[in-house]
């Protein structure tokens, strides 16, 4: 069985469910603000992007999509532990909301990584790590900053817009690389 994420429209929060053969609509409620969703069912992902890197998953990789989309994609979660590489060093993310950006005494990040690009914000990404209901993780990541928007594999992420991150994604914050994975 696939998986589907859909995002509530009254708090935002992103719900794994699996997907019911045969079936065109299901409904279900938000376990975080309890508002009933019908999730109407189909049966390949919105917006299909193109992958042009080593480390592209066997299943399909949705585009980045605007916050106003209900379906964002299916396929098989990963089930290892979400963490992002820069220069061989490894930088958990945690479930929840994580702000990334370059450490910085004035820095809220949670995740502050340690590099003098100055073209990277203080806050620069949120990257979401939600539980999808096959068990694996869901994870995506949006820009925080106008000025320093984020690049996935090259694809510039505009304001509003999220993307989900599949393994060997390569993430720019500012001319900082680092790449997702799980471990």
């Amino acid at each position: 069985m696939k998986t589907i994420s859909v995002k509530c429209p009254k708090c935002n929060n992103t719900i794994g469910i699996r997907n019911h053969s045969g079936s065109d609509t299901i409904l279900i409620k938000c376990p975080i603000c309890h508002e009933d969703l019908t999730i109407k069912l189909k049966p390949h992902p919105i917006k299909l992007g193109d992958i042009s890197h080593a480390h592209a998953p066997v299943n399909p990789r949705p585009q980045p999509v605007k916050n106003n989309d209900e379906t964002i994609g299916v396929w098989d979660l990963p089930k290892g532990n979400p963490l992002l590489m820069m220069y061989g060093q490894k930088y958990p993310l945690r479930a929840g909301f994580n702000t990334v950006g370059r450490k910085s005494a004035m820095s809220t990040a949670t995740l502050q990584l340690p590099v003098e690009d100055q073209h990277m914000s203080r806050t620069n990404a949120m990257v979401n790590v939600s539980r999808g209901a096959s068990g694996g993780w869901h994870v995506t990541i949006n820009s925080c900053n106008e000025r320093n928007l984020v690049k996935i594999n090259n694809r510039q992420l505009a304001m509003g817009d999220k993307a989900i991150l599949q393994p060997g994604d390569v993430i720019m914050m500012g001319q900082t690389k680092v790449v997702f994975v799980y471990e």
